[in-house]
């Protein structure tokens, strides 16, 4: 049976990359989208043009955890016993301070990085149940910035490093059905809709220990790596060129 793969925003950037890498694999591929239903359906059409497989896009605000509760369902009306990747990559990056932005920051990146997560994760578990299915992943999108505290974006970075607990708590909660592991991106050069001058600004080059650059595909193979080796689980991968060791 074809594998299915829900990759949470992914309907460009990361997403994007990360939902043709599965889909090479001959994933099935469900991609949600909060604003960007253009390039969902540009996705959805290369995809199903270039690989054979089933591609499905839904709409999702992952801020609004009833709306995350029904892109669930919908992936499991559709994809059932063939649901066997979720890969939590929505995220929001505004800047915020603790004192300051509580009501407008607080909430809504708590519901993006963690509370969805955790809504798609328990419908996700209990539909392998459901199908007593062995080996199903759950692969969360973290950040390298998790590993210090100084930030101009608190809440941002106090879900992200919530998440990433969560992943490792989350681990232990449910296995042996099945794996979760974390992959915490540092800045990745030539990625589409990326400052091509905060790429090439010295804050940004002199924190890479290794100066061949972090590129997309190095986290596409991090993704394909984390899914083949089905001996890890519990862990967080940092794929950032050695960035977080050099703050």
């Amino acid at each position: 049976m074809t594998k299915t793969a829900l990759i949470t925003s992914s309907a460009k950037r990361v997403g994007k990359h990360l939902a043709e890498t599965l889909a090479k694999k001959g994933y099935n591929i469900a991609i949600s989208y909060n604003n960007s239903k253009i390039e969902a359906l540009e996705l959805k059409e290369y995809l199903t043009a270039n690989f054979k497989i089933e591609v499905a896009i839904y709409h999702c605000d992952l801020s609004d955890i009833e709306n995350t509760k029904a892109l669930a369902d919908s992936v499991i009306e559709k994809f059932g016993s063939s649901w066997s990747v979720l890969i939590n990559n929505g995220s929001t990056f505004n800047k915020s301070k603790f004192l300051d932005d509580f009501e407008s920051e607080a909430y809504y990146n708590f519901n993006v990085h963690l509370f969805s997560a955790m809504v798609l994760a328990r419908r996700f578990i209990k539909n392998a149940e459901k199908y007593k299915m062995k080996e199903v992943d759950i692969i969360n999108m973290i950040d390298v910035n998790i590993f210090h505290n100084q930030t101009s974006h608190f809440y941002y970075l106090l879900s992200k490093k919530s998440l990433a607990e969560f992943t490792r708590m989350l681990a232990l909660e449910v296995s042996p059905i099945a794996r979760v592991n974390g992959i915490s991106p540092g800045f990745i050069f030539n990625l589409e809709g990326n400052d091509k001058n905060e790429e090439s600004s010295p804050f940004v080059v002199n924190k890479i220990l290794v100066k061949n650059k972090n590129q997309i595909q190095n986290i596409c193979q991090t993704l394909s790596f984390l899914l083949d080796n089905k001996a890890i689980t519990g862990q967080i991968i940092a794929v950032d060129s050695g960035e977080g060791v050099n703050f």
